[in-house]
């Protein structure tokens, strides 16, 4: 059996202002800077910040550290 591949690669890449087209009502249409395209997700600077609980040691001297989630790049489009 053979195995039919189309898949398109991603257009977007790192360091693309894209312009998101779900979320919420103060972010859907807002411009975005790609800064890591993970297969078909899509990590924008700014949106989605989390701050993730840390334990403190002697590398880790601040309790919070801010973590990004991803978007799916099907909710994207590229900023013209």
């Amino acid at each position: 059996m053979t195995e039919i591949t189309n898949a398109k690669k991603p257009s977007i890449k790192k360091g693309a202002s894209v312009k998101l087209l779900v979320g919420k009502k103060g972010d859907r249409g807002r411009i975005f800077t790609v800064t890591k395209v993970d297969g078909d997700r899509v990590f924008l600077e700014g949106y989605k910040v989390l701050a993730r609980a840390r334990r403190i040691n002697a590398q880790n001297t601040q309790n919070y550290a801010n973590a990004h989630q991803s978007i799916h790049i099907s909710n994207v489009s590229i900023a013209e």
